[in-house]
């Protein structure tokens, strides 16, 4: 993982298809960077999510993604996928559909914000939060066994 770009308020950070995802949502939980945070324990990897435009907790991929890079299996040239690219719908893309054992997808490019974006309208994780205060932390979100507050 790398930090590809960053701004006064968000990280374009690049990640190679086979890493872990719950290792990278965990990494971006560490380093206080908002997005991810709902889409945590997703088994697979990083190269899968867009796949399939995974989603939990009222949170899709598609919201904190930039872009992706993918290997055309029939030429072998990389090409570059953005979000109208890739044609993400509910569980859904281009790469389960139009493109479908068409390319291997080998790098994801995330944005995610430095500031609190708390996404808690699911109706069980917000009753799982309860009353919200300013406590509430990435790491309630991402690993729901923790105290709710520190």
């Amino acid at each position: 993982m790398a930090v590809e770009k960053e701004t006064e308020e968000h990280v374009y950070l690049s990640v190679a298809a086979g890493e872990n995802w719950h290792n990278t949502v965990m990494y971006c939980v560490e380093q206080g960077w908002y997005g991810l945070e709902n889409l945590a324990l997703i088994p697979g990897s990083v190269g899968a999510a867009p796949i399939q435009n995974i989603g939990a907790y009222g949170v899709e991929l598609t919201q904190c993604f930039s872009y992706l890079e993918a290997v055309e299996l029939s030429t072998g040239k990389t090409l570059i996928f953005n979000q109208a690219g890739c044609e993400f719908a509910y569980r859904d893309s281009v790469f389960k559909q139009r493109c479908k054992d068409q390319f291997i997808i080998t790098r994801v490019v995330l944005v995610l914000s430095k500031k609190p974006q708390w996404a808690l309208n699911y109706p069980a994780l917000h009753e799982r939060l309860g009353a919200m205060d300013k406590t509430l932390s990435l790491i309630h979100i991402s690993e729901p066994t923790r105290p709710l507050y520190i």
